[in-house]
């Protein structure tokens, strides 16, 4: 029983961070081309945003 609870928890997990990756991808296709230091930016603002939800 346990280990069904844990396997879910983990299709859980990576079915947030699935959705995340591609919420992300969404959001770079829409944007015109980025320099480096924008990408840059972009990518660590979505690393703060989700630091800031697992708190």
């Amino acid at each position: 029983m346990i280990d069904k609870i844990e396997s879910y928890i983990t299709y859980i997990s990576n079915f947030r961070k699935i959705n995340k990756i591609a919420d992300t991808l969404v959001r770079l296709s829409n944007i015109e081309e980025l320099t480096d230091e924008e990408l840059e930016r972009f990518l660590l603002e979505e690393r703060i945003e989700d630091m800031l939800k697992h708190e």
